[in-house]
């Protein structure tokens, strides 16, 4: 592997995990730059002595990228669509999967996954339950009410 294949690896993993360390949802596009330059890097191969070259399109790739796609991809990655997406699950029916008490949350399945419930009164395991709303102590946690058959 040559110098510039591993500097680009290099800056674009870096660039990446800074982005987990500095929030704005900006040095994600950057890494993701580092890595296009490689890949056009390696399909243009006059590229790889041309440095200087390199840096340009990197700007190019991460501005474009930045301008473009931030918008579109930060709800998803600040949870906002994940939000959206559970206000529209209260009304739907769940499965108890763990004993929910009002002091104590349990768990239900809904959608083939488990989620922390919440509750004014005990419902025991096996009772379906309907979702009443989300939870405000939890990102991933539901207000659940048993329902009477």
């Amino acid at each position: 592997m040559d110098r510039i294949t591993i500097f680009w690896l290099i800056m674009g993993a870096l660039l990446l995990l800074a982005e987990v360390a500095v929030p704005g949802f900006i040095l994600f596009f950057f890494g993701v730059g580092a890595f296009l330059v490689l890949l056009t890097a390696k399909i243009l191969p006059f590229l790889g002595d041309i440095f200087w070259l390199q840096l340009i399109i990197w700007m190019v790739y991460s501005t474009l990228l930045l301008f473009f796609l931030r918008n579109r991809f930060s709800g998803t990655f600040k949870g906002r669509i994940f939000q959206t997406e559970k206000e529209s699950w209260i009304g739907q029916e769940a499965l108890v999967i763990d004993t929910v008490k009002p002091e104590t949350p349990g768990r239900i399945k809904f959608r083939g996954t488990t989620w922390t419930a919440h509750s004014e009164k005990t419902i025991k395991k096996g009772k379906t339950v309907i979702i009443k709303g989300k939870s405000d102590n939890e990102s991933l946690g539901f207000i659940v009410e048993e329902i009477h058959q």
